[in-house]
């Protein structure tokens, strides 16, 4: 929580007091009322667009679930979605030339699947590129998520699309904004506080945010916006994220249930997510076996690797032995396999007897 003498968040001069009040009051609720999000399990569906120089547009589906207890640091996602997938395709070399090493990319549209676990200690993977394998990463990973992607399920509508990407906790986010200076205070409505904070180290960006006390102080709007030079007007700016959320109390607790975001991925793609929110569990007990590799509920045989060491190690098989390696089977007749000994035998009496008449031999004409 943050106090009137707090230095958490700070103002230019021009702000008044009854301004800076507010915005801590509302900054306050806002906080407390994410912190009282302690567990829960949902399902997400939605769409997903976006655009690329080099292929088709986006346009496709998105399925998310999640089981999470900020308690205990633990996370179970899973996600599938249609996305840009980048192919290397070897170059055919022409007729008595030299292979080469050159290839060309192609970029295609393809649904594909992740799930993930994540605890303090490990993040379990399992993806669709490699159905057959469970891999266990140490949890310091910096590609920790992969396919999956997972994020704080609080953050929504607080940060821009890549910061739900690198999978930004809610705790780090509020840090960054304690550091950043709130420039303007208005109240759009006699519940809804807009606050603007000044970004970068040039101060041109901004982040506008609409804050809700009448859905338990929540966040309802964000733009991040873009100035550019900073000898023009704000109205020349450049709108480069922008999200919005809906929420509903559960449990005392208030939870989106639906959530637009458009922006930028870190690869500078535009990309937009639509995503509406089916609640069955909130701040009730979670099932702690779906925080485990058995928990993923891989429908096929999958063998599950440790990682963690300096060699790969396996340390389970679900759903059964492999049905690429049936086990071996012993014949039933074990004395089946006397007839060949006694032929193996055979062979090493003859070979042993010529070796030792040709050293006799060989002997005999030395003395002669």
């Amino acid at each position: 929580m943050l106090s009137q003498d707090s230095s958490h968040f700070s103002f230019s001069d021009s702000v008044l007091a009854d301004a800076r009040q507010r915005a801590l009051l509302f900054l306050n609720g806002m906080i407390s009322g994410r912190e009282r999000l302690l567990s829960g399990e949902y399902i997400a569906v939605g769409r997903v667009s976006g655009t690329r120089s080099d292929a088709p547009p986006l346009n496709g589906e998105v399925s998310l679930y999640s089981v999470f207890d900020f308690q205990t640091q633990r996370l179970r996602f899973d996600r599938r979605e249609t996305r840009y997938v980048e192919t290397l395709l070897s170059r055919k070399t022409e007729l008595g030339q030299p292979p080469t090493k050159a290839t060309t990319r192609k970029v295609l549209l393809q649904p594909i699947e992740g799930r993930c676990v994540v605890d303090p200690e490990r993040w379990v993977d399992w993806n669709d590129n490699a159905p057959a394998e469970v891999r266990i990463y140490p949890r310091t990973a910096s590609w920790a998520g992969g396919i999956a992607r997972p994020f704080d399920i609080r953050i929504l509508s607080l940060g821009l699309l890549f910061s739900m990407d690198k999978q930004t906790p809610f705790s780090e986010l509020m840090s960054i904004y304690s550091r950043q200076d709130i420039i303007n205070v208005a109240m759009d409505t006699d519940n809804v506080c807009c606050i603007t904070w000044k970004l970068g180290t040039e101060g041109r960006g901004r982040r506008i945010l609409w804050i809700d006390q009448s859905v338990g102080y929540s966040p309802v709007r964000l733009e991040i916006h873009d100035l550019g030079q900073l000898d023009k007007p704000p109205a020349l700016s450049t709108l480069s994220t922008r999200a919005s959320c809906t929420w509903l109390e559960k449990e005392r607790v208030w939870v989106p249930t639906s959530f637009v975001i458009e922006g930028e991925m870190e690869t500078s793609e535009p990309r937009k997510y639509e995503l509406s929110f089916d609640w069955m569990k909130v701040n009730q007990p979670v099932d702690s076996g779906k925080f485990s590799p058995e928990g993923l509920k891989i429908e096929n045989y999958a063998r599950v690797m440790d990682v963690r060491g300096e060699f790969p190690v396996l340390v389970d098989e679900l759903n059964g032995p492999s049905p690429l390696a049936p086990p071996v089977t012993i014949p039933d007749n074990k004395q089946s396999s006397f007839p060949f000994l006694m032929i193996n035998l055979g062979i090493v009496v003859i070979i042993t007897a010529l070796v030792i008449a040709w050293r006799i031999k060989y002997s005999f004409n030395r003395q002669k």
